[in-house]
């Protein structure tokens, strides 16, 4: 008897509904542990009707051995009529709970009515190790033609003590059928039997005088092959914790991308059991392992998630998942950066992604990336033909077109930043576009991010990056690189000669001539104007060096030349004010 908490009746259990209320009988975990307890008293006095009823309300709740040990009951007819219909839905209950007997009952039964199905059940049951299952196995498999498979299933039955299958691996040994002929092993079979029976007393007969060894293990030709068609079968009709399972034991076996398939089963609960943090982690194994799946499938719980941080972790994944060739994780990097939902929103990235995607295979990507190119062409030259008359429309179309990451638009809208054409000057703006397009490959843009460094302009002066983005314009062929290299050189001479001399300046204040006339002519040689006259006017005063008044106007002349003047000799008077400073 089990107590209605709808109606307060106490009833005999006969289904999931109350007789009384037809409302739905419900068992809290109070009431299934005094059912248990229940169950365990009326084995030990053989109470048979409570023993039927404890059974009947357990299956109904779940419990695996509670389903097989009614669906016996059903199946023989014990304490209740026999119903085979009704003992098939437990055993199959049971039998997507993983249990090898109850998986091999159910396909027994299922036969009746889906010999497909039933066929899965039953090399499932004998996947999972139930002996009863390996004969009717192994001939699926010796009439599909796969014998080495087949001898690996009769070898297990076998094993299992089956008469038939020890006769069976006899046999096969004796001819070479899916294993290799030899005698001896097909004794050793023989001699497993007591008293052979009549089908085989020829064979026992034939192999009275061999010596027996014992064979190597039997091993199938195609086990992961097979664990694979199951798995794909098992998933295809919806057999989810089958194929949970199946995955387990071909990731055991090595399989990573099965293992992955295993992690994403118990995250997402695909009526499996969840186990989020187990998941987690055997996808983060065989992500680790390379396991594209993986990858991907890690890619998408985290860019589910909230937070920054997560977003990040999901683009690592989506990003180490495209280099291993998934085109699929391209493709939702694109999708991320061009609806900038996830991230800050950058269709020229989105684009560069779809393009990797599509050389992967990927043709819904190729179709996304072609589209936003024709858009973002027909923008850029609708702004190549308002910019000379219209420019603050061409700016526009620039501005849309470069959001969309076309390169020579990126180019043109940096130029009308630096000309300050159709949009106010913004040095530093330009230099940022110009950055941006030698990037996307624009060549000219790489001259210009080495004047902008040589120049100071929108950026500080760097005199390294200059002649490094200058030089491989100048080996790219960009038109002007050459002279601009010849401008940086110039300006780096001048910068250098200003330097000595103004070392030297502060050597003739320290009163350290010598010194000073070393570093005044190094500077003259590089043709700084002011050390070619401060060197004169040390040999004219005869200050540090031998007095010279030949050599001193010579010096002047050389000076002037290089258009340095001194008509009221004001700088003269400066050099002797120094002198005598201190």
């Amino acid at each position: 008897m089990v107590l209605c908490k709808n109606c307060g009746n106490e009833i005999v259990y006969t289904g999931k509904s109350c007789p009384v209320c037809k409302r739905i009988l419900t068992f809290d975990k109070a009431d299934v542990i005094s059912i248990t307890k229940r169950l365990e008293v009326a084995l030990k006095s053989k109470k048979y009707e409570d023993i039927l009823e404890c059974y009947h309300v357990l299956a109904d709740l779940g419990y695996k051995d509670a389903e097989i040990e009614y669906g016996k009951i059903l199946e023989k007819g014990q304490l209740t009529p026999k119903n085979l219909d009704l003992a098939m839905k437990y055993f199959g209950s049971a039998a997507k709970k993983n249990d090898g007997f109850a998986a091999y009952k159910y396909s027994r039964l299922l036969i009746r009515e889906n010999e497909e199905h039933a066929r899965f059940w039953l090399i499932f049951s004998a996947i999972l190790g139930y002996p009863l299952s390996y004969p009717a196995v192994a001939e699926e498999f010796e009439n599909a033609g796969y014998e080495a498979d087949a001898t690996y299933f009769y070898s297990l039955a076998a094993a299992s003590d089956d008469v038939y299958s020890i006769v069976t691996m006899a046999k096969r040994y004796y001819h070479g059928i899916g294993a290799i002929q030899n005698e001896s092993y097909a004794r050793w079979y023989m001699d497993k039997l007591r008293i052979p029976p009549v089908y085989a007393i020829k064979l026992a007969y034939k192999l009275r005088r061999v010596k027996a060894n014992e064979p190597p293990r039997a091993e199938p030709q195609n086990y992961s092959g097979l664990l694979h068609r199951l798995a794909k079968e098992a998933k295809a009709l919806g057999f989810d914790t089958a194929y949970a399972k199946l995955c387990e034991i071909l990731f055991e076996k090595g399989d990573v991308d099965s293992g992955a398939q295993l992690g994403i089963s118990l995250v997402k609960d695909d009526n499996c059991k969840q186990n989020f943090a187990k998941g987690m982690e055997i996808l983060k194994k065989t992500a680790s392992l390379g396991s594209i799946v993986a990858l991907v499938s890690l890619g998408d719980i985290y860019s589910s998630a909230e937070g920054e941080e997560y977003v990040k972790e999901a683009v690592l994944y989506y990003k180490e998942a495209g280099e291993l060739g998934s085109s699929e994780a391209y493709m939702r990097l694109g999708d991320m950066y061009y609806r900038g939902e996830l991230l800050e929103q950058d269709i020229g990235v989105a684009v560069s992604y779809y393009d990797l995607s599509a050389k992967l295979g990927n043709p819904e990507a190729l179709k996304k990336s072609d589209g936003i190119k024709k858009e973002r062409e027909s923008l850029y030259k609708i702004g190549l033909d308002k910019e000379q008359d219209f420019p603050e429309q061409a700016y526009r179309s620039y501005a849309i077109a470069t959001a969309m990451g076309h390169p020579e638009a990126t180019f043109r809208l940096a130029l009308l930043y630096e000309l300050g054409c159709g949009v106010k000057t913004n040095r530093h703006g330009a230099y940022l576009w110009y950055k941006k397009a030698e990037e996307l490959g624009i060549y000219e843009a790489t001259l210009k991010l080495g004047i902008c460094y040589r120049d100071g302009f929108g950026v500080k002066r760097d005199f390294r990056l200059a002649r490094e983005y200058i030089s491989k314009a100048e080996r790219l062929g960009v038109t002007g690189a050459k002279k601009s290299m010849q401008e940086l050189m110039q300006r780096k001479i001048e910068k250098l000669s200003a330097r000595l001399y103004s070392t030297a300046m502060r050597l003739i204040y320290q009163k350290k001539y010598k010194l000073s006339k070393t570093f005044l002519e190094l500077s003259s040689d590089l043709l700084c104007p002011k050390a070619i006259y401060t060197l004169g006017a040390l040999y004219e005063f005869g200050i540090g060096v031998d007095y010279d008044r030949s050599r001193a106007y010579s010096l002047y002349e050389e000076a002037a030349s290089l258009g340095f003047s001194d008509t009221a000799s004001r700088y003269k008077l400066k050099i002797l004010k120094m002198i005598k400073a201190k």
